[in-house]
């Protein structure tokens, strides 16, 4: 027979409830070819710098990639979208 519950360490609480927000500072941005394109294309449709222009998450196709993006200012993401040989189709703003 086990024995009894004993409560948890002090400290491990704070740990388990940490670990997910500081595994997400570990993911790195998406990067690639057409990242840079939709930044770029973000950018100038805004009016902004690239550096203001943070790529947050990607979905590549064969027929191309999507990608939403975080511009300094804005209230909600960008979106862009690109052929597989890099054209733009399309730059969208996700609010309203």
């Amino acid at each position: 027979m086990p024995g009894p519950i004993r409560p948890a360490p002090a400290g491990f609480l704070a740990v388990l409830l940490l670990a997910p927000a500081l595994l997400a500072g570990c993911a790195s941005p998406p990067r690639g070819p057409m990242v840079s394109t939709c930044q770029i294309a973000i950018a100038e449709r805004v009016g902004r710098p690239v550096t203001d222009v943070n790529p947050i998450d990607v979905v590549r196709a064969r027929q191309g990639t999507s990608v939403r993006a975080e511009v300094a200012g804005a209230d909600a993401p960008w979106a862009c979208s690109a052929d597989s040989s890099g054209a733009v189709l399309s730059v969208l703003y996700t609010g309203s």
